[in-house]
């Protein structure tokens, strides 16, 4: 499809950061659709962020619980404590993809340290994409870092066995109008001990509360909170330190919080998420254990990825429906798509030159500069050229030797593209260039704004000037003229492929809560990169902070130019009080 075609010429008019982006009022009234979810097998991590419980001193097996349990009246309640647009639903819930639930895999995964050869070997085999599709030719192609299926499904992420488990017998139910794609909607409860507490593993942690007793209680994967077990955290701080730091990042960024917004209502909910309370922790119906389930689970496929931590919270006495959707790590390509990626004149241009030689004018960061070949191809592959009668002369944003991009001169229209090493540099996967590949290090927290503007992003640790904080990933489609769908989650490219958008209105990651601010503090860039020559050139976004960022501050990138602002709309940018700006209104 040729670019001048778009439709309205809008996506154009769109190009902020480097990145062509559709978004609409939409994503300011509703992050709640529902979508698939997917599984990714990965080498176990080394920075353990939701750690497991390994012997018998550290964790109680379920026959501790029973007596604990002996007590209580067992109950299989249903009776969710719902926010009002949810429980006055008589709609069923969206379904996109079908959640599958299976034996799990071992829980264990040990917090130790890699070698440098372990870290390399397992990047190597991480994920780079998921392709859908039914073409032969595609499905028999041979690379182990493309995932080639006919039909996107939802998995509990790897290393979940109890929560599998609990899915298939558990007496607990989640309200069946709450759809959590890939998250279990059954736990073990009471009446569940005397059957299934009685297994000689050992209990995998979820997450931990105070308790005023300065003792932690303990919350368990697959088991409802009345399943919780107070225990020393003296003896969890020797025996799960990463889960500690977790829980300590938390309560770091809840403090912080505290101390921005001075009111009561902030001090509650703050104390309710560091300490529970009586309504919450007597009663698995509530809504509060969904959004820690998201944390949870979404985190975990992190974990397996050995990427940052992911917070969810609604920081209101009355919590809205937490966000549904599938995550993935990794851009799902349907397969025109694909197809295009690997027709592109991008590609025969890269096969039609050398493009051996290291740039001697600008050896940049990387490890081994003599031998790297970013710059040089990056000179070869994007060159000034003329677009709808205006001169385009694409940005080289280069990082340092510390992974931080240089922002010098950054302009939020400018077109501009990343550079990261591949096999042909000679680097090492410690290369300051190779900051995307690695993925998202960063803790960062899925936060509840407000009725306008819906969820948003915060910063969970300090983000320096230029770090790379996330990738935009969701399903990679090529742009059709006349379709009709939600653009409000779609982001295209300016420089890479035109053709091409990725959507996460079903399937994606944290970014796609990064809300508009017309002053941003992060900002979209368009990413070449690729660990092999072999792989396939599948074009990425980044997103990078445009200025230091410290925890409990919003993390807002620009989706609309002051040009494509309408004068007039129903919809007031609400990105800081009295903003003046109005957003586009579709």
């Amino acid at each position: 499809m040729n670019s001048n075609n778009v439709s309205n010429k809008r996506e154009f008019e769109k190009m902020t950061s480097g990145t062509r982006n559709t978004r609409s009022h939409n994503e300011h009234r509703s992050n709640n659709e529902a979508g698939p979810s997917q599984r990714l097998r990965q080498v176990p991590q080394s920075r353990v962020l939701l750690p497991l419980q390994q012997n018998s001193q550290n964790a109680p097996k379920r026959t501790k619980i029973e007596k604990k349990q002996n007590d209580q009246e067992p109950t299989t309640s249903n009776a969710l404590i719902l926010p009002v647009n949810l429980d006055d639903s008589t709609d069923p819930p969206k379904t996109v993809v079908e959640s599958v639930f299976d034996d799990g895999s071992d829980d264990t995964i040990d917090d130790v340290v890699e070698t440098d050869e372990q870290i390399a070997t397992r990047l190597n085999q991480t994920l780079i994409a998921i392709v859908i599709t039914n073409n032969r030719n595609i499905a028999n192609q041979r690379n182990p870092r493309v995932k080639v299926i006919t039909e996107f499904k939802s998995f509990i992420p790897h290393g979940c066995i109890e929560a599998n488990r609990a899915q298939r017998a558990g007496s607990w139910r989640r309200d069946e109008r709450l759809y959590l794609p890939g998250i279990p909607a059954k736990k073990f409860c009471v009446e569940d001990v005397t059957i299934h507490g009685d297994s000689e593993n050992y209990w995998q942690i979820q997450t931990l509360f105070m308790d005023k007793k300065c003792n932690v209680k303990v919350y368990f994967v697959g088991w409802s909170c009345l399943a919780m077990e107070s225990q020393k955290r003296l003896k969890l701080r020797s025996s799960a330190p990463a889960m500690i730091r977790n829980v300590e990042i938390r309560n770091k960024f809840l403090e912080s919080l505290k101390r921005m917004v001075d009111s009561d209502g902030m001090k509650y909910c703050v104390d309710r998420e560091k300490n529970l309370n009586e309504v919450i922790e007597s009663n698995p119906d509530h809504i509060f254990w969904a959004y820690q389930d998201l944390s949870f689970f979404h985190s975990k496929v992190h974990l397996n990825n050995r990427m940052g931590t992911i917070f969810y919270m609604c920081m209101r006495k009355e919590m809205v429906t937490p966000p549904v959707y599938a995550y993935s790590t990794v851009n799902v390509v349907h397969s025109d798509a694909y197809l295009l990626c690997e027709k592109s004149p991008m590609i025969r241009r890269l096969l039609s030159t050398r493009m051996t030689y290291a740039d001697p004018n600008n050896l940049g960061a990387c490890e081994t500069p003599e031998t790297c070949r970013c710059n040089y191809r990056f000179n070869e592959l994007f060159k000034s050229h003329m677009h709808h009668d205006i001169l385009i002369i694409p940005k080289n944003r280069q990082y340092d030797k510390n992974g931080l991009l240089d922002l010098e001169e950054h302009n939020n229209y400018d077109e501009r593209v990343v550079m990261e090493c591949s096999d042909a540099c000679g680097c090492s996967w410690r290369c300051p260039r190779r900051q995307l590949q690695r993925g998202q290090q960063l803790s960062l927290v899925v936060y509840y704004l407000d009725e306008i503007r819906g969820f948003g992003m915060k910063a969970a640790e300090p983000i320096k000037k230029g770090q790379f904080i996330s990738e935009y990933v969701g399903e990679m489609r090529v742009l059709k003229e006349g379709e009709k769908r939600n653009t409000s989650y779609d982001a295209g490219f300016a420089l890479l492929n035109r053709n091409l958008v990725i959507t996460s209105e079903n399937i994606g990651n944290v970014s796609r809560f990064f809300s508009h601010a017309c002053t941003p503090n992060a900002a979209f860039m368009e990413v070449y990169s690729r660990r092999f020559e072999t792989d396939p050139l599948i074009p990425r976004i980044g997103v990078y902070a445009l200025e230091d960022i410290e925890v409990g501050e919003d993390v807002t990138v620009s989706y609309w130019s002051k040009d494509a602002m309408p004068e007039k709309s129903e919809l007031q940018c609400k990105c800081i009080e009295d903003c003046p700006n109005f957003l586009p209104y579709d």
